[in-house]
């Protein structure tokens, strides 16, 4: 059966990871999954773990480097201690979080 919007290159891909059938896409098991319902406090981190945290931002900032890259950096708070957080070309997320 021939899936509609699955071009001859995402067929191609899919093809790599043994789905040849809609059979097999609705059977495939990731090989990973992340959990992240478990929040961690900022003082409990490690580095090089994958996890989720949860504060109150108390500064967040819009930084344009003199090479045009966007960087948004912020601190973020709780009860534990501050840690900062920074995305890449992610100008919009200063309508999306506010201080405090």
């Amino acid at each position: 059966m021939r899936l509609k919007f699955i071009g001859p290159v995402y067929a191609k891909r899919l093809n790599r990871l043994n789905i040849f059938i809609l059979r097999d896409l609705i059977y495939h098991i990731p090989f990973r999954y992340d959990d992240l319902t478990n929040f961690l406090n900022i003082s409990e981190i490690k580095p090089g773990e994958k996890i989720t945290i949860r504060g109150q931002i108390t500064e967040f900032n819009n930084i344009y480097t003199k090479y045009g890259k966007k960087i948004q950096k912020g601190i973020l708070a709780d009860d534990s201690g501050t840690i900062e957080v920074i995305w890449y070309n992610q100008p919009f997320l200063i309508n999306l979080f506010k201080k405090d």
